[in-house]
């Protein structure tokens, strides 16, 4: 699920490089979620924040807020990596 939703939003921005590098990445980010982040989803307070994070990017895009689902998406990937580094 947290891949197509980072698949959805790429085709949703309808840019062409961010579709194709999506595309061409889609089974290295596929096989880098299950296994890097694999802790990350031991911790069902872990899964909430990132559901939260997910719908708090989607309602930016779906109100047309860019600035803010830019914002969000930050926050979101800054929050992973900081769990990646900390691992």
């Amino acid at each position: 699920a947290d891949v197509s939703f980072h698949m959805a939003i790429s085709f949703a921005a309808k840019n062409p490089v961010q579709v194709y590098i999506m595309k061409n990445f889609y089974d290295f980010l596929f096989v880098s979620i299950r296994e890097n982040l694999a802790h990350l989803y031991e911790d069902r307070a872990n899964i909430d924040i990132i559901i939260k994070q997910h719908t708090e990017i989607f309602s930016h895009i779906r109100n047309h807020d860019s600035q803010q689902a830019y914002d969000a998406m930050r926050r979101h990937i800054n929050f992973v990596l900081d769990f990646v580094k900390a691992i």
